[in-house]
């Protein structure tokens, strides 16, 4: 049989043909199924999205009950998982009638994670069980019994300090908080965060004060216990400022020795800054009863400064560091008339120029009713009044 050189090639074409048809028609299949697979995974993927979205939507829906638009893009811009978190803790707090919203947009403002948010709004929650009634604040304050030193007694004063409502009551229980945490916080990060928040809960105080004004509600902010937390916080602000050395509760760990009256100068810095956060938008005290305890404080003080002052005139210590009369053999006059006939207040003029410090006792003499007295002035440095101008005006020797 003869070889056909053409027919060989005509049949290794067709096969070649053949094999090209089977490798293209499975590149084909191969292609529509990557195709295929692509549209689910694409199809997946936009259906996770619009599930997601839908999730979203609600959520915020649901947050939107509790919190203004603001507030919602806020927590929103936090992640499903914060909102839904923060979501829950309104629910429950709400159930129990109490004010959420302000203290997670607060938390948020401070710095706070969310975690540290949630344990927050847990401990307000859980300290706010048992709301107290309603109680008037105009009280009279000649009823007040067991004084202690000079203090009105802080047991009656919290219990005529309370809340008028659960709103109310929940910022008073999460200013306390907030403000015992930014004293005994363990780490510098904690107290900078918490002071930063009890600084909004207290701006929210006023605002929720002014509100219950125009209702002709009756009460106090505070309770007891931020009464309690906030003086003791000011104390220690005040004593660390005057060189006091104190724990992290703010309790001396020094005799206070003859440093009375810097002691006392603390009292008043601290009083008088407490007077301040009392302070509501209308420019009244929020609460009497501790304006009349920052006042009363105040008058102590400056008693005990003044009852100092006169025992080193009487009985002049034996120790140079311990005497902090200035003066005490040559008082000089306290006011001169100036080149242009004017009055010039030679005290104030040296406690301008930095000349004393706390506690010093300056022996000025006065003219009153034509004759010349002297009086000791014990320099604070604070303006409490006309009376006592950066100075605390110890009477006549």
């Amino acid at each position: 049989m003869a070889f056909s050189l053409q027919g060989f090639g005509a049949g290794f074409a067709s096969k070649l043909t053949d094999r090209l048809d089977e490798e293209r028609t499975r590149q084909e299949k191969l292609q529509d199924e990557a195709t295929s697979i692509a549209t689910r995974q694409r199809l997946a993927k936009q259906a996770k999205r619009e599930e997601e979205k839908r999730i979203a939507e609600e959520l915020a829906g649901s947050l939107s009950v509790y919190f203004d638009d603001k507030q919602v893009a806020d927590i929103m811009g936090k992640g499903t998982g914060a909102g839904k978190e923060i979501l829950s803790q309104a629910q429950v707090a709400a159930s129990n009638g109490y004010a959420v919203a302000p203290l997670l947009n607060m938390s948020s403002a401070a710095d706070l994670t969310d975690q540290e948010t949630t344990d927050f709004t847990d401990e307000v929650i859980s300290t706010t069980k048992d709301v107290p009634e309603i109680k008037t604040s105009v009280m009279d304050l000649e009823q007040t019994t067991q004084p202690s030193s000079g203090l009105l007694n802080l047991d009656y004063v919290g219990k005529i300090n309370a809340p008028a409502d659960k709103e109310q009551a929940t910022l008073d229980a999460a200013y306390n908080i907030a403000i015992q945490k930014s004293l005994f916080g363990k780490t510098t990060d904690i107290r900078t965060k918490n002071k930063k928040l009890s600084e909004q809960l207290l701006a929210e105080i006023k605002k929720k004060d002014a509100a219950l004004k125009t209702e002709d509600a009756d009460s106090s902010p505070f309770s007891k216990s931020s009464l309690e937390a906030m003086q003791k916080t000011q104390m220690k602000i005040a004593l660390e400022a005057n060189d006091f050395a104190v724990d992290m509760e703010g309790r001396l760990t020094e005799k206070i020795a003859n440093k009375v009256p810097q002691y006392n100068v603390a009292v008043i810095q601290a009083n008088s800054r407490m007077r301040t956060l009392n302070t509501g938008e209308d420019g009244l005290p929020m609460s009497p009863q501790l304006n009349a305890l920052t006042k009363d404080n105040v008058t102590q003080a400056i008693k005990k400064i003044q009852l100092d002052a006169r025992q080193q005139h009487t009985t002049p210590p034996s120790t140079d560091i311990a005497d902090r009369r200035i003066n005490s053999d040559a008082p000089f006059e306290r006011y001169i008339a100036g080149e242009d006939g004017q009055q010039i207040d030679i005290l104030q003029q040296n406690a301008q120029q930095g000349k004393y410090k706390v506690g010093d006792i300056i022996y000025v003499t006065e003219i009153e009713n034509g004759i010349p007295v002297t009086r000791l002035q014990v320099y604070t440095g604070i303006a409490l009044s006309s009376t006592h101008n950066n100075f605390i005006n110890a009477g006549k020797i």
